[in-house]
């Protein structure tokens, strides 16, 4: 018994067809189709973008086209990965919602870029609203690197992740090849922790709390606040000799004396001793 053989170029038109057949669907109705065929097309498609195989290998025309499709219409996809039916409502108004906070976070980004030619710093000045989109921009970047939440592959919200990454190398060029983040991404996140205790408790953090500090109920949160204790002691003595991180000039010191002159009360006297 001999199995039929199909060539390339057959294969490769009625791919085209397929993929025309959802590019009509998705523009007429917003959903992908729906038919049981349809949808195993679809499902082989996921799995073949990543994995990188087949008409979806990387750098392939095909591969292009699928991914500007999966970003103009996100949610239809979102509905593919997360839920596979369409009949759960709550669960497709949770995606709608969680897709629309994330677009306006990642138009921010954008605006961020193109207006001050950097990435989300609290160096900006106020400590409300950049911080929030610092958090999330470090944030997007983790997940990015672990292919963990909303940045696993084949999740529209990844697949413009890394268009935003190509469109704007300078602002990630302290991530390696992975995403993952370097000694910048550290720094600003006891920057962050760091605002956060001053705001909350109104004082620098202590390597041995007082008795009435609520990081004396976990011993965790003990050797967690002795780490940061660590830290600002370090970041203090860049600054007062102006050395290593924190020379004339540097951002680090331009951030640190944003914070200083925040908690001016906190930083008055430093630590006993200095």
């Amino acid at each position: 018994m001999h199995t039929k053989y199909v060539d390339r170029n057959t294969r490769a038109t009625d791919w085209d067809k397929s993929y025309d057949s959802m590019k009509n669907c998705l523009k007429t109705t917003g959903d992908l189709p729906q038919t049981p065929t349809e949808q195993q097309w679809l499902r082989r498609q996921m799995i073949a973008y990543k994995d990188g195989r087949m008409f979806l290998r990387k750098g392939c025309k095909r591969r292009l086209e699928f991914e500007a499709i999966i970003i103009q219409y996100p949610l239809a996809f979102m509905k593919l990965l997360y839920i596979g039916t369409y009949d759960d409502a709550d669960k497709v108004l949770l995606l709608e919602k969680q897709l629309s906070v994330w677009k306006h976070l990642m138009s921010c980004t954008k605006k961020k870029f193109m207006d001050t030619g950097s990435r989300p710093r609290r160096i900006d000045g106020s400590f409300g609203r950049i911080s929030l989109l610092v958090d999330w921009f470090f944030h997007q970047v983790d997940n990015y690197a672990a292919m963990t939440n909303h940045m696993r592959s084949g999740d529209p919200r990844r697949i413009e992740w890394m268009h935003v990454m190509t469109a704007y190398p300078n602002f990630f060029a302290y991530t390696d090849n992975k995403g993952s983040v370097n000694s910048d991404r550290r720094w600003e996140s006891f920057n962050i922790v760091l605002y956060r205790y001053l705001n909350k408790y109104s004082s620098l953090p202590y390597s041995s709390p007082p008795h009435s500090s609520p990081y004396n109920k976990r011993s965790k949160n003990i050797a967690i606040q002795h780490e940061l204790y660590l830290w600002t002691r370090c970041q203090m003595r860049e600054y007062r000799r102006k050395t290593r991180r924190m020379c004339i000039g540097s951002w680090r010191r331009s951030e640190w004396e944003i914070i200083m002159k925040t908690f001016p009360s906190e930083f008055k006297d430093g630590y006993r001793g200095w």
